[in-house]
């Protein structure tokens, strides 16, 4: 069935294809040795979180699912950060806690756009991610019924689940 698409979202998904069309990044998974020791050099790390930010911002009203990992059947938190990443050229791993262990700590006043934002829902140490944007806010796929969606860190309720932040280049 067709599903019309709002025109701010058409746009950024024209421009995110634009963008690609220049060059693709190869594909890099988590064991790579490059991202794990920082060889890659900062213009290419610059280049890479902005691509995840600009794929994330595309997918703004795509619905939750559970476990979803793909814009046409949708997406769970951790299924859009990795999503997002893939389409940049980096395979994460899957689920949030596993995004938590593998990425490097990083303080909120040194957030960058493309950092992963750690979350504690349910008693659960780490259950819930999202990418953030910048300006205090972060893009993520937050549950049964919402669309993925951005929110502001200001919002008391995320702020009082935020466990950490993490890098991942």
């Amino acid at each position: 069935m067709y599903r019309k698409i709002p025109r701010a979202r058409l746009y950024i998904l024209v421009f995110v294809f634009l963008l690609s069309a220049c060059g693709e990044l190869p594909k890099r998974n988590a064991a790579d040795s490059s991202y794990a020791t920082g060889s890659i050099n900062t213009e290419s790390r610059d280049e890479i979180r902005f691509q995840v930010v600009m794929m994330a911002a595309a997918m703004l009203g795509t619905p939750y699912k559970w476990g979803g990992m793909h814009p046409d059947e949708g997406f769970d938190c951790s299924g859009l950060v990795h999503y997002s990443y893939l389409q940049a050229g980096v395979e994460l791993p899957r689920t949030s806690l596993q995004q938590y262990k593998y990425s490097r700590s990083v303080r909120l006043s040194n957030l960058k756009p493309g950092d992963l934002l750690f979350f504690e829902l349910n008693q659960q140490a780490v259950s819930h991610v999202g990418i953030y944007l910048g300006n205090n806010r972060f893009v993520h796929a937050p549950k049964t019924g919402k669309d993925v969606m951005i929110t502001s860190l200001d919002n008391e309720f995320w702020r009082q689940r935020l466990v950490s932040a993490g890098r991942v280049i």
